[in-house]
């Protein structure tokens, strides 16, 4: 089973536009992806920033593949850099018409 790491709001890897949190992290291989199960997103942090992929299996990786394939890729809020929250929700709302966007070209 893969651990999770739950990381503050105003974290540097960003969290979701839409709650501005963060449920954790997941390992493909080398790669990290960070996302909100509430929100079903995702967004890529980088590669090989964390050392527990050392610890996983591919078949961990199969199942953390699998996994976020159901969530949208997004690009994060980042708290850190919000002067206030009407701009957080100014963001939020921006990313979802842009899924929603997404999801009708499909």
């Amino acid at each position: 089973m893969t651990k999770l790491l739950t990381l503050p709001a105003a974290d540097h890897f960003g969290v979701c536009p839409c709650c501005g949190k963060a449920d954790g992290h997941l390992n493909i291989g080398r790669d990290h992806w960070m996302y909100c199960r509430t929100h079903r997103v995702k967004w890529y942090i980088g590669h090989d920033c964390f050392p527990d992929w050392r610890g996983q299996t591919a078949q961990d990786w199969r199942q953390n593949e699998r996994l976020l394939a159901l969530f949208d890729e997004i690009e994060p809020a980042r708290p850190d850099l919000f002067a206030s929250d009407d701009v957080l929700l100014a963001h939020a709302r921006r990313q979802r018409m842009h899924s929603r966007s997404k999801q009708l070209a499909r």
